[in-house]
């Protein structure tokens, strides 16, 4: 099943697409067996997965460091830390 890439109107926003397991299977088998165009490929799409990822714990992440710093900040403002 083949689903062209969408945006918003303006042709910006994120770019929804969706690979068969068949052509991700592909994909990585060619990466593995040196293509260097398919491994760049399987390298982009991870970051890009991983930046998804990221963006979507982004508040969360935020505010674990808080928390996890605010313990901290007065001997840092000391000088102890």
């Amino acid at each position: 099943m083949l689903f062209p890439p969408q945006g918003n109107v303006l042709g910006k926003g994120p770019v929804v697409f969706i690979l068969s397991r068949k052509a991700l299977h592909a994909i990585r088998t060619l990466a593995q067996q040196g293509d260097p165009a398919f491994a760049q490929l399987e390298l982009d799409m991870y970051r890009l997965a991983a930046l998804f990822v990221l963006e979507r714990l982004k508040p969360q992440l935020l505010l674990d460091a808080r928390q996890a710093l605010r313990p901290a900040a007065p001997r840092l403002a000391q000088g102890d830390g």
